[in-house]
């Protein structure tokens, strides 16, 4: 993935919660929703990005939220307390999952990957090692396929 499809990925990731949680009247009514913005930051490590952007840009996406929550209650449309507390659940525990979930994949995939190195690093070690009998040290034990010489 390229770096500028990997920004706008991670921009939008981080930007569409919020969004969506204002539109519905901020934290109660939208029910936490902005929540599953809070795995951009940790993404956004795993794909290799090494800056506080994103975990910066949760913050104070976060502190906008709390700043004009009152503002977006008022206008919030009517949502019903079961369904409210059904995204709740959703909403608090989904990130959660996932973030698992993308940390059990690249530990995995880190170990495999340190498994193969390992083993081939003990293949080179043993192919250089000095005790190893070579061909071209020992003639009598090869088996070049020629007819013996006789003299």
């Amino acid at each position: 993935m390229q770096t500028s499809q990997r920004t706008i990925l991670l921009a939008l990731m981080l930007a569409l919660p919020f969004a969506l949680q204002w539109s519905l009247g901020g934290f109660f009514n939208g029910s936490a929703v902005a929540d599953w913005a809070g795995i951009t930051p940790v993404l956004a490590y795993l794909f290799g990005v090494r800056s506080w952007a994103a975990f910066s840009g949760f913050i104070v996406l976060l502190a906008i939220s709390g700043a004009f929550e009152s503002t977006l209650a008022s206008s919030a449309p009517h949502i019903s307390t079961n369904v409210r507390t059904s995204l709740f659940v959703i909403n608090l525990a989904g990130p959660s999952i996932v973030a698992f979930l993308a940390l059990l994949y690249f530990v995995t995939e880190r170990d495999r990957t340190r498994a193969e190195l390992a083993l081939q690093h003990r293949l080179l070690a043993e192919e250089k090692s000095p005790f190893r009998a070579t061909a071209s040290e020992h003639p009598a034990s090869t088996d070049s396929g020629a007819a013996p010489q006789q003299r």
